[in-house]
């Protein structure tokens, strides 16, 4: 079961993740990669 301190770590980690990826370049960059 998930404990809300779990998915509140899950959360921060997540944000950082679409943070890194919000800048236009490296998502297109990631899509690149990716097909």
């Amino acid at each position: 079961m998930t404990t809300p301190e779990d998915l509140q770590a899950r959360a921060g980690e997540a944000a950082a993740l679409m943070k890194a990826m919000s800048n236009p370049h490296r998502l297109l960059i990631l899509c690149i990669l990716c097909d």
